[in-house]
């Protein structure tokens, strides 16, 4: 039998620190007959796992070698979305709360482009790592959905459905800032 255990290390700790990093032992994660096993799903952050053969007497070996596995999550999104419109400018803009994760490294911006609907997956209309967005409009008509996305170095993005602003326009002029974006399939659309 061969035994696993796991600890979940501050990304300050040590290796001799692990267990006091996380406030207590590792704790027992596998008992397998064979010589690998599969562990997860796992939060983000630093895992430290040691493995134990057991004897036939069920006495352990000593420990293994300590492996270190570290696992990178997207971004928490930006929360806070605001939407304001100038008549005079007919600028529509926009401004958020900066997502909390440190891996963040700035914003993706998707757009409807007029169209009720917002396919999701698409390419981003515009990224900034700024916490505002701004767009001058004409003439133009039509229902205009935004999501805002946080993302990192590794160009992970956060996968928030949440952080969207919906204006509804008519010859340039908005008709209104109050639509209710909705979930369909794998789309948004205004309600």
């Amino acid at each position: 039998m061969t035994r696993c255990t796991r600890t979940k290390r501050s990304s300050s700790s040590s290796l001799g620190q692990a267990a006091e990093a996380t406030g207590g032992e590792a704790a027992l994660v596998a008992e397998v007959g064979g010589l690998s096993f599969t562990d997860g799903p796992l939060d983000g952050g630093t895992w430290s796992y040691e493995v134990y053969a057991e004897d036939a007497e069920g006495d352990d070996s000593a420990p293994s070698n300590e492996v270190d596995v570290t696992i990178s999550m997207a971004p928490d999104a930006p929360s806070g979305l605001a939407s304001t419109w100038d008549a005079v400018t007919k600028t529509w803009s926009l401004s958020w709360s900066a997502s909390p994760s440190p891996s963040c490294i700035g914003y993706r911006i998707y757009s409807s482009g007029g169209e009720e609907v917002l396919e999701l997956g698409g390419m981003p209309y515009a990224t900034m790592a700024l916490t505002s967005w701004s767009r001058q409009f004409t003439n133009e008509s039509g229902t205009y959905l935004v999501l805002v996305r946080a993302y990192d170095a590794a160009g992970r993005e956060d996968a928030n459905i949440s952080q969207v602003a919906c204006i509804g326009l008519s010859g340039g002029a908005a008709v209104s800032l109050a639509a209710e974006p909705r979930l369909v399939g794998a789309q948004l659309g205004s309600v």
